[in-house]
């Protein structure tokens, strides 16, 4: 989000009114690529099925939401955590300076959190999705209790 945009934390309700185009403030959303796994995320999890709004466009990178976001203080951008999370990685650490990661309060709870590790974890950012690998060989699960990658057997399955 624009850092001069007021809006920076928002209810999953007032997301689902964005993305369906129903928020009384006309926003500007930005994807990197219409055929992106956020814009799909967005029309099947947020918005369930149900089309994006005409206010809607999509930009040819991450690079391009951000700095259409810097331009434009009604524009909300949707990228991946991945390229804001990463605080030694100088390209997450520019975008971070040149926007605002909007905080987002999940249903059912009380606080507003930005997409950091542990509440993407703890699912308190509502904004997730599972992950399943499949594997033919030796496959790494992921333990919870300990937070690491275990090596599992085919043969423990």
């Amino acid at each position: 989000m624009n850092h001069s945009n007021p809006d920076s934390i928002l209810t999953m309700d007032q997301v689902r009114e964005i993305m369906n185009g129903k928020a009384q403030k006309k926003w500007n959303i930005v994807f990197d690529d219409q055929n992106s796994s956020t814009a799909r995320y967005v029309l099947d999890s947020i918005n369930q099925g149900q089309p994006l709004p005409p206010n809607t466009m999509a930009a040819h990178s991450n690079v391009e939401v951000i700095s259409h976001v810097e331009k434009d203080k009604n524009a909300i951008g949707v990228i991946g955590v991945n390229w804001i999370s990463d605080t030694n990685d100088s390209t997450a650490i520019e975008f971070s300076n040149r926007v605002t990661t909007v905080k987002l309060r999940a249903d059912g709870y009380t606080d507003y959190v930005k997409p950091y590790q542990y509440y993407i974890g703890t699912k308190s950012y509502p904004l997730t999705r599972e992950c399943s690998i499949s594997s033919r060989s030796h496959a790494r699960v992921w333990d919870q209790d300990s937070l690491l990658f275990s090596p599992v057997s085919p043969a423990n399955w």
